[in-house]
């Protein structure tokens, strides 16, 4: 007797030919370009559907736009591996602004030597290797920097102003989608930081009340928290 088995398949994007009972693409926007040759109804896509960590929903803030500290925090992290060491271009253009911040950088292991050089001069800044506390940080982060990664829907389910960098080019595609809904801050550093463009923008970030509230709002409206219930539903769903 042939029994079908029931399955779910997270894609990000294309389903490279994938045959399922339902996916899941929780990109932000990932509604608007669902493959026409998919059988409606059995695909879960967008931001409602963003399978964010148990972690990261107890750290959310109550109004995330409030600047906590003086001078304002700011948590730079460029993902786990970094391939670029983007972050020795983050600090290094952060130590040399007249921005008034204290600083805590994540470093994957080949940027941090050059990343505590730079520290080394300035003493509002703590470097930090590879960690699990990344929720704590980011609870008591003012503003976030960070690659424009699978990290940046936790961010906007914080709702914290946010400034995200596109590193390789894979990920041109999520900053693109941050940019057109208003989320965060994007900056385009696939090819080098341009570090005024990046000041700028952090200063803004750091001083602008109407575009810290405009981007926490916007991160409420598409970021709920909700995601995994509706998944978890739509399985249920999908089985009863």
């Amino acid at each position: 007797m042939n029994s079908e088995i029931r399955c779910l398949a997270i894609v990000d994007g294309d389903d490279r030919g994938i045959v399922a009972s339902l996916y899941l693409d929780h990109n932000l926007g990932a509604e608007k370009s669902i493959p026409p040759e998919r059988a409606p109804g059995r695909t879960l896509a967008g931001s409602q559907f963003s399978l964010i960590r148990d972690e990261i929903l107890q750290a959310r803030r109550e109004a995330p736009e409030a600047i906590q500290h003086d001078p304002p925090h700011v948590l730079a992290f460029m993902g786990g591996t970094d391939p670029n060491a983007l972050v020795v271009d983050v600090v290094a253009a952060l130590s040399r602004s007249d921005l008034h911040l204290t600083l805590t950088a994540i470093c994957a292991a080949g940027a941090m030597e050059s990343v505590v050089e730079i520290a080394r001069e300035n003493p509002n800044i703590e470097v930090l290797g590879t960690t699990n506390e990344l929720p704590k940080l980011l609870s008591r982060a003012d503003t976030v920097i960070s690659a424009s990664g699978t990290s940046v829907w936790e961010l906007c389910t914080l709702g914290i102003p946010s400034l995200v960098l596109a590193t390789v080019d894979n990920q041109l595609r999520s900053l693109a989608a941050v940019r057109d809904a208003g989320v965060a801050y994007g900056i385009d550093a696939t090819g080098s930081l341009v570090a005024e463009d990046f000041v700028a923008a952090t200063r803004t970030l750091l001083t602008d009340d109407g575009a810290r509230h405009q981007l926490a709002a916007r991160c409420r409206d598409l970021f709920d928290g909700l995601g995994k219930d509706r998944v978890a539903e739509a399985m249920e769903m999908m089985l009863a």
